[in-house]
């Protein structure tokens, strides 16, 4: 079976009024293509293909700036799997990928015009084995990631000496076991271990996870802690309206990041299961932080280093939110609040404090609803 799907945005033909303000003026479009095909080889095995290439344009006219702007980013992904189920609960799957990111940010300042390329390639093969209450698989990624890097034609010269493009290998593996304490009480625990290395650095970190789950009635209770590292950081101008984000590896000087977790979670059925609240609270410690610091206008800076703008820190992130989800009906959807904050201790001007986090954002609403009048109707929104 093959699907196929493609989208286009006419966002300035109908809402060019709402993308003007007085200071800028911002025009964007989108397209979007997805293909996946199934071939179903036997009863037990199924071979499934998957695309996908999406691009996004955007132009800014920066009054605060004097500048013109513009940004082009967007991913493409190739994927094959292969799965096979038995009767007897054994589940494999195993997957071949191919993904990618890439970021072309411009902007021109009177007679200067500056460029920002950046992009990520990984290439992985990822195995999953799971057997009852075991599982385990295993991952290696081949990451070629090429930071943020200026170019300039006018007047002032950029003198950019960092980093050229890194090439790392990532493998993992991994193990979990669960075990029924009674019949109301499931536990779970389970270990990661990970390797990165690339031409002048090599890590490896071994990661610990385990979980308790409780049924007092129809009600779920939920708590878990993990350990997790990642040995790619993301970062990017904090000023800017648009997503700037690029990507560089852990080295030498760049310690990978890692962090430790707990979660709570309750999920309560309501109405005879039309309805479902989930309340999740957490807390999570941050390790090896990185978060830019610079602005758009330091690119007009000729002696502009990327890791003159980075700083190094750690942090902490912690939160709730409740959800009300509608599973019946015509109408169906939900409805989440969020609140979270996200602190990070960096070494300012010699001064050590606590500063929000990038992407900071206390207070979240989102809601999705869809109706459904008949089989062949249905209408959806969506409120972010």
């Amino acid at each position: 079976m093959l699907t196929c799907s493609g989208r286009a945005s006419y966002i300035n033909a109908l809402y060019s009024q709402w993308l003007k303000t007085d200071e800028n003026e911002v025009k964007y479009s989108f397209y979007d293509f997805n293909a996946t095909y199934v071939n179903h080889l036997s009863p037990l095995h199924t071979l499934t293909f998957d695309a996908y290439l999406g691009k996004d344009h955007a132009t800014m006219k920066e009054d605060n700036y004097h500048a013109d702007i513009k940004d082009k980013w967007g991913n493409a992904m190739a994927a094959v799997h292969w799965s096979y189920k038995d009767r007897e609960g054994t589940n494999a799957k195993a997957t071949l990928y191919v993904t990618s990111y890439s970021n072309d940010f411009g902007i021109t300042m009177a007679q200067e015009k500056y460029a920002l390329h950046s992009s990520i390639t990984d290439v992985g093969l990822k195995t999953e084995l799971h057997k009852g209450f075991f599982s385990m698989g295993a991952e290696a990624i081949l990451h070629n990631v090429n930071p943020q890097r200026v170019t300039s034609a006018g007047l002032l010269s950029i003198h950019n000496d960092d980093e050229n493009h890194t090439e790392g290998w990532e493998c993992s593996a991994f193990v979990n076991a669960k075990h029924r304490l009674t019949t109301n009480t499931l536990l779970q625990a389970g270990l990661r271990a990970s390797t990165y290395a690339s031409t002048s650095y090599r890590h490896g970190a071994a990661n610990p996870s385990a979980s308790v789950t409780q049924y007092i009635g129809n009600t779920r209770l939920f708590l878990s802690y993990a350990m997790r590292t990642q040995y790619l950081f993301q970062t990017g101008f904090s000023d800017m309206g648009l997503p700037t984000e690029f990507w560089f590896s852990a080295n030498k000087n760049r310690a990978p990041q890692f962090s430790q977790g707990i979660e709570l979670k309750a999920e309560v059925p309501l109405a005879r299961r039309r309805y479902q609240v989930t309340a999740t609270a957490y807390h999570k410690r941050l390790y090896n932080q990185i978060e830019y610091s610079g602005t758009v206008l330091d690119l007009a800076n000729s002696n502009y280093h990327l890791n003159n703008n980075l700083l190094h820190g750690n942090g902490i992130n912690y939160g709730f939110n409740i959800m009300l989800n509608k599973t019946a009906g015509q109408l169906k959807g939900w409805i989440c609040y969020s609140y979270s904050k996200a602190h990070r201790t960096f070494t300012i001007d010699g001064v050590r404090d606590k500063y929000p986090a990038n992407h900071d954002r206390t207070h979240e609403v989102n809601a999705v609803a869809t109706y459904s009048p008949n089989s062949r109707w249905s209408f959806g929104a969506t409120m972010v």
